[in-house]
């Protein structure tokens, strides 16, 4: 299901990414019928267009859209403060203040973790 899943995504991607390609593959095998029907130069001849002008006006549509699809990001800061935190709410007076002991975050430090900064010994250095 995963490899499945990967490889769904992988031609999405693929596909997303070369999306000019494409636009142009599909504009060379209907050029003829882009040259008689949708070009806005077929009544005049003498231009040499031959459905050009659509090619170029499909790709500025490809590029607005892909400039246009941007994700948004948005930053948080968060800050992890290793003293114990007192937390206020709406709740009633006896639960308003909650200290949290910091013991209780040591549970999130790997298992060896120590707290002051390592020196390898003095006969390696």
């Amino acid at each position: 299901m995963k490899r499945i899943l990967a490889v769904i995504l992988l031609a999405v991607i693929f596909f997303q990414s070369t999306s000019q390609l494409w636009i142009s593959a599909s504009f060379f095998l209907n050029r003829k019928y882009i040259a008689e029907f949708l070009c806005i130069n077929r009544d005049k001849p003498e231009m040499g267009c031959k459905g050009a002008c659509q090619l170029k006006k499909r790709i500025e549509q490809d590029k607005e859209k892909q400039e246009h699809s941007d994700v948004k990001s948005k930053e948080v800061l968060v800050y992890f403060l290793n003293n114990p935190i007192i937390l206020q709410s709406g709740l009633p007076p006896d639960l308003q203040e909650t200290t949290i002991p910091q013991s209780r975050f040591n549970s999130f430090l790997p298992e060896g973790y120590y707290h002051s900064i390592f020196h390898p010994p003095s006969s390696l250095v």
